[in-house]
């Protein structure tokens, strides 16, 4: 190998190259950014952005490194010092890079064009739901109605993924599940259209059709066997994350709708900046209101300010109540120390991977429900691009 790191604790001499090359590098890149804020006028939070696009090494330091290395010009205390280079440059530009992000995201008041949109009725808004079994259509049917109170005219679209090898001939086959679906969409006096598409894979079917019908949300069920958790949450949701822009909702509905006493709603700190936030908080207004529930919200400082700041004229939530919680990471295990009972219907908005919001340690969320709150309903939200 070419690499030797048992040099760097032979001697001085490596280290020493190691942390002049790594300091020169940042101050180099940070003078450059600062150089560009000067002239174009730029804020801070811009050059920290510039330095922190800028200031990785990798691929071209290492390239004339080696060239260096095999011309003899350079020794292996150098070549060994630019592996730790480009590690600390590239873990810097990464942390930097982020932390400037969400700070601009802030400043530039991205957040507050949803604000506005509070009142303002989709009349475009179409779901999706992927159903797989008939225990949880009835309870799915009435949620979706209720979200889409003015907007019945458009139907609910109802998928079953089939195997691709799926005979063709029956797609289209009235059976009982297609009739009892019928009959629960009359008895909620709403429109829909039932729909069997054969696929290989579960999460392609799903993103296929909800692109081609032009779906706002997508409706998913939460794993009827505990077994089933990582492979719903690790591999079909992650799959649908990835290329699916609807808002998306994994419901587990134990009880009837009517049954439920309190909304309890969990927020990452950062949960104001999502796009869809607006869209989303929309949902649990009209859930409350029709369901005439108490509702509690676990959130940061921040999230309770914007959330003040909506002006609605339809829905009173003057009354609701605040849990601020400094909670960062694991700002999901925030209600811990709360009293929730059977009849609470749990609410969590874990960011995506490319939001604002993203968490590491919310992929802990659906274990951390499994474990806390076996028994009680639940809906975790996944925001997506604003309607």
């Amino acid at each position: 190998m070419l690499v030797d790191l048992s040099v760097l604790f032979n001697g001085k001499h490596a280290v020493i190259i190691a942390i002049v090359l790594t300091s020169v590098a940042l101050l180099g890149k940070w003078l450059a950014a600062w150089l560009t804020q000067m002239v174009f006028s730029f804020q801070g939070v811009h050059r920290r952005l510039i330095f922190g696009l800028s200031s990785s090494h990798a691929a071209a330091t290492l390239a004339i490194i080696l060239v260096g290395f095999e011309a003899g010009i350079l020794d292996e205390n150098t070549l060994n010092a630019t592996i730790i280079l480009i590690l600390f440059t590239c873990v810097i530009s990464s942390i930097a890079t982020e932390r400037a992000a969400r700070e601009l995201l802030l400043r530039e008041g991205l957040i507050d064009q949803n604000l506005n949109r509070i009142d303002q009725n989709d009349v475009s808004e179409k779901y999706l739901l992927p159903i797989s079994n008939q225990w949880s259509i009835d309870r799915f049917l009435e949620l979706s109605v209720i979200f889409r109170k003015n907007v019945k005219q458009v139907p609910l679209h109802v998928l079953q993924v089939v195997p691709a090898d799926y005979p063709e001939n029956e797609l289209v086959v009235e059976d009982n599940f297609t009739r009892s679906l019928r009959k629960t969409a009359a008895e909620l006096d709403t429109k829909i259209i039932f729909q069997r598409e054969p696929d290989f894979h579960i999460a392609s079917g799903i993103t296929r059709v909800a692109n081609q019908i032009d779906a706002n949300y997508i409706l998913l069920g939460w794993p009827q066997k505990s077994g089933l958790l990582d492979r719903v949450f690790g591999e079909i949701l992650d799959n649908i994350l990835d290329t699916a822009p609807q808002h998306i909702f994994v419901c587990r509905l134990q009880l009837p709708l009517v049954a439920h006493q309190k909304l309890i709603i969990g927020l990452p700190p950062l949960a104001f900046t999502e796009p869809g936030f607006t869209d989303c908080f929309k949902k649990w207004m009209q859930l409350s209101l029709e369901l005439h529930m108490d509702v509690i919200i676990f959130c940061s400082e921040e999230t309770k300010g914007y959330i003040k700041k909506l002006n609605s004229k339809n829905y009173n939530f003057r009354n609701w109540k605040f849990r601020v919680t400094d909670l960062n990471q694991n700002w999901f295990k925030s209600i811990d120390n709360y009293k929730i009972n059977k009849a609470d219907l749990l609410v969590f908005m874990p960011g995506r991977p490319t939001s604002a919001s993203f968490l590491m340690e919310q992929n802990e969320i659906p274990s951390y429900i499994e474990h806390r709150f076996p028994n009680n309903s639940v809906i975790l939200f996944y925001s997506g691009a604003a309607i």
